[in-house]
């Protein structure tokens, strides 16, 4: 779903685009790139792929995905997608760690779990990560870039992400700010 004239939502268990684990997962195509903001949970990633279609786009070009924390429903999709495509995974300083091998506690997967966020077989499926980004780190996606901004709270690790683009700045703040609609 185009929500910019080069940002894309193709991924939310909340609006119903993807499997009912994943937070929103945004495409960017920056010039000749294309890149992930977050990854979702990696249930169904071929809904992700399904939806880049939709959209006119090739998911096969996607290079960077790009996580703003740990949590299994912004992080657990990168093995797969890893997998999947040709792709470099960008995470925070420190939930690297989380990401490539932290516990079940340590994710806050066994407290989602018990809540019935998570179903009691979900498995995160750990990866290697090939970039850890730190405040004001900047990465380039094709003619773009994306700032780093480290804003510990919902994690001790988590990161917002600024883009700007074309006089435009757009902020992808994974957990750090929420939608409230009653």
């Amino acid at each position: 779903m185009k929500i910019w004239e080069d940002a894309y939502l193709v991924g939310s268990g909340k609006y119903g685009l993807s499997h009912r684990f994943d937070c929103n997962v945004y495409l960017l195509k920056c010039k000749d790139e294309l890149a992930l903001i977050d990854s979702g949970a990696g249930v169904k990633i071929k809904s992700l792929f399904e939806n880049i279609i939709k959209d006119g786009l090739n998911p096969e070009e996607i290079r960077k995905v790009i996580v703003t924390h740990s949590h299994a429903d912004h992080a657990g999709g990168c093995k797969k997608l890893k997998e999947e495509v040709d792709c470099e995974i960008y995470a925070p300083a420190g939930a690297d760690r989380l990401i490539e091998k932290g516990t079940e506690e340590g994710l806050g997967l066994s407290i989602a779990k018990k809540s019935g966020l998570y179903s009691e077989d979900y498995e995160y499926p750990h990866i290697k990560v090939d970039e850890t980004v730190k405040d004001n780190q900047v990465i380039r996606i094709g003619d773009s870039k994306l700032i780093t901004i480290h804003i510990p709270g919902h994690t001790k690790y988590s990161c917002c992400f600024l883009l700007e683009k074309k006089g435009h700045r757009i902020i992808f703040s994974g957990d750090t700010v929420f939608l409230m609609v009653k």
